[in-house]
Protein backbone atom coordinates (compact mmCIF):
# COMPACT_ATOMS: atom_id res chain seq x y z
CA UNK A 1 0.00 0.00 0.00
CA UNK A 2 2.92 2.22 0.59
CA UNK A 3 3.95 1.84 -2.78
CA UNK A 4 0.54 2.81 -4.23
CA UNK A 5 0.17 6.01 -1.98
CA UNK A 6 4.22 7.00 -3.01
CA UNK A 7 2.93 6.53 -6.81
CA UNK A 8 -0.40 8.67 -6.61
CA UNK A 9 2.09 11.56 -4.36
CA UNK A 10 4.58 11.53 -6.96
CA UNK A 11 1.93 12.27 -9.97
CA UNK A 12 0.35 14.21 -8.45
CA UNK A 13 2.02 17.07 -9.86
CA UNK A 14 1.32 16.04 -13.62
CA UNK A 15 -2.31 17.48 -15.25
CA UNK A 16 -4.50 15.00 -15.57
CA UNK A 17 -6.92 14.48 -18.57
CA UNK A 18 -10.20 16.02 -18.94
CA UNK A 19 -13.26 13.49 -18.58
CA UNK A 20 -16.37 14.65 -20.10
CA UNK A 21 -18.67 12.69 -18.15
CA UNK A 22 -18.54 9.32 -15.44
CA UNK A 23 -17.41 6.48 -16.49
CA UNK A 24 -18.82 2.81 -15.41
CA UNK A 25 -16.29 -0.53 -16.11
CA UNK A 26 -16.18 -4.43 -16.80
CA UNK A 27 -13.30 -6.06 -16.18
CA UNK A 28 -11.92 -9.42 -16.73
CA UNK A 29 -8.94 -11.46 -15.61
CA UNK A 30 -7.04 -13.46 -13.32
CA UNK A 31 -6.82 -13.26 -9.31
CA UNK A 32 -3.71 -14.07 -7.21
CA UNK A 33 -1.62 -14.21 -10.60
CA UNK A 34 1.78 -14.66 -9.34
CA UNK A 35 1.11 -17.42 -7.09
CA UNK A 36 -0.57 -21.25 -8.31
CA UNK A 37 -3.57 -20.85 -6.57
CA UNK A 38 -5.47 -18.17 -9.44
CA UNK A 39 -8.48 -18.21 -10.11
CA UNK A 40 -10.93 -15.82 -12.23
CA UNK A 41 -12.15 -12.23 -11.12
CA UNK A 42 -14.55 -9.89 -12.51
CA UNK A 43 -15.05 -6.49 -11.41
CA UNK A 44 -17.44 -3.55 -11.82
CA UNK A 45 -16.76 -0.47 -11.20
CA UNK A 46 -18.52 3.55 -11.45
CA UNK A 47 -15.55 6.54 -11.59
CA UNK A 48 -17.14 9.98 -11.40
CA UNK A 49 -16.44 13.03 -13.76
CA UNK A 50 -16.23 15.09 -10.55
CA UNK A 51 -12.56 16.12 -9.22
CA UNK A 52 -10.43 17.32 -6.75
CA UNK A 53 -7.18 18.39 -7.42
CA UNK A 54 -7.22 16.10 -10.49
CA UNK A 55 -8.28 13.34 -8.50
CA UNK A 56 -11.74 10.94 -9.43
CA UNK A 57 -13.51 9.09 -6.55
CA UNK A 58 -14.69 5.65 -7.57
CA UNK A 59 -16.72 2.75 -6.27
CA UNK A 60 -16.30 -0.91 -6.99
CA UNK A 61 -16.26 -4.88 -6.26
CA UNK A 62 -15.13 -7.63 -7.37
CA UNK A 63 -15.93 -11.32 -7.24
CA UNK A 64 -14.29 -14.67 -7.58
CA UNK A 65 -14.53 -17.61 -9.09
CA UNK A 66 -13.62 -19.50 -5.58
CA UNK A 67 -16.29 -17.24 -4.04
CA UNK A 68 -14.15 -14.13 -2.84
CA UNK A 69 -15.94 -11.16 -2.44
CA UNK A 70 -14.32 -7.07 -2.18
CA UNK A 71 -16.34 -3.85 -2.49
CA UNK A 72 -14.36 -0.88 -1.77
CA UNK A 73 -13.75 2.75 -2.58
CA UNK A 74 -11.37 5.12 -3.16
CA UNK A 75 -9.58 7.91 -6.47
CA UNK A 76 -8.00 7.81 -9.60
CA UNK A 77 -6.18 10.11 -11.24
CA UNK A 78 -6.29 9.75 -15.30
CA UNK A 79 -3.14 11.03 -17.27
CA UNK A 80 -3.17 11.28 -20.94
CA UNK A 81 -0.32 10.16 -22.10
CA UNK A 82 -1.07 11.92 -25.87
CA UNK A 83 -4.21 11.95 -27.45
CA UNK A 84 -5.35 8.33 -27.08
CA UNK A 85 -3.64 6.87 -24.58
CA UNK A 86 -4.42 7.07 -20.90
CA UNK A 87 -2.36 5.99 -17.64
CA UNK A 88 -4.82 5.61 -15.13
CA UNK A 89 -3.19 4.94 -11.15
CA UNK A 90 -5.81 4.31 -8.21
CA UNK A 91 -5.78 3.45 -4.75
CA UNK A 92 -9.09 2.37 -2.86
CA UNK A 93 -10.03 0.59 0.52
CA UNK A 94 -12.77 -1.99 1.41
CA UNK A 95 -14.11 -4.69 2.59
CA UNK A 96 -12.92 -8.36 1.64
CA UNK A 97 -14.13 -11.78 1.95
CA UNK A 98 -12.05 -14.90 0.84
CA UNK A 99 -15.07 -17.67 0.58
CA UNK A 100 -12.67 -20.16 -0.80
CA UNK A 101 -9.94 -18.31 -2.33
CA UNK A 102 -6.48 -16.96 -0.98
CA UNK A 103 -6.93 -15.91 2.92
CA UNK A 104 -5.29 -12.11 2.73
CA UNK A 105 -5.48 -12.11 6.72
CA UNK A 106 -8.07 -8.79 7.27
CA UNK A 107 -11.51 -8.05 6.33
CA UNK A 108 -10.22 -4.42 5.18
CA UNK A 109 -8.26 -4.45 2.03
CA UNK A 110 -6.51 -1.78 0.39
CA UNK A 111 -6.21 -1.95 -3.72
CA UNK A 112 -3.45 0.63 -5.23
CA UNK A 113 -3.58 -0.20 -8.74
CA UNK A 114 -2.50 0.98 -12.59
CA UNK A 115 -4.27 0.80 -15.66
CA UNK A 116 -2.39 1.60 -19.33
CA UNK A 117 -5.60 1.89 -21.77
CA UNK A 118 -6.35 3.08 -25.12
CA UNK A 119 -9.17 5.87 -25.34
CA UNK A 120 -11.84 5.85 -27.75
CA UNK A 121 -14.79 8.20 -28.43
CA UNK A 122 -17.22 6.30 -26.46
CA UNK A 123 -14.81 5.39 -23.19
CA UNK A 124 -11.85 2.76 -23.35
CA UNK A 125 -9.94 -0.55 -23.66
CA UNK A 126 -7.00 -1.39 -20.73
CA UNK A 127 -4.75 -3.55 -19.18
CA UNK A 128 -5.05 -2.91 -15.20
CA UNK A 129 -2.55 -4.41 -12.75
CA UNK A 130 -3.97 -4.07 -9.00
CA UNK A 131 -2.58 -5.47 -5.04
CA UNK A 132 -4.45 -6.32 -2.60
CA UNK A 133 -3.26 -5.81 0.55
CA UNK A 134 -4.27 -5.52 4.34
CA UNK A 135 -1.19 -2.89 4.20
CA UNK A 136 0.13 -4.85 7.89
CA UNK A 137 -3.33 -4.45 10.14
CA UNK A 138 -2.34 -7.92 10.83
CA UNK A 139 0.41 -9.96 11.22
CA UNK A 140 -0.19 -11.95 8.11
CA UNK A 141 -0.22 -10.11 5.13
CA UNK A 142 0.18 -12.01 2.35
CA UNK A 143 -1.42 -10.02 -0.39
CA UNK A 144 -3.07 -10.80 -4.54
CA UNK A 145 -2.31 -9.59 -7.76
CA UNK A 146 -4.92 -9.13 -10.19
CA UNK A 147 -4.22 -9.04 -14.22
CA UNK A 148 -7.40 -7.96 -15.65
CA UNK A 149 -8.80 -6.66 -19.25
CA UNK A 150 -10.38 -3.57 -18.33
CA UNK A 151 -13.69 -1.81 -20.75
CA UNK A 152 -14.20 1.44 -20.08
CA UNK A 153 -17.67 4.14 -21.23
CA UNK A 154 -18.73 6.96 -20.82
CA UNK A 155 -22.40 7.41 -19.22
Amino acid sequence: MRTGSLILLLLLPIVPCHALADDFAVAAGVFDVLHRARSAELRLEWESAERWIGLHPAVGGMVTTRGALWGGAGLALPLELGSTWLLEPSAMVGLYTRGHDRRLGALVEFRPGIELAYRFDAGSLGLVFSHYSNAGLTTGNPGAESLLLRWAWRL
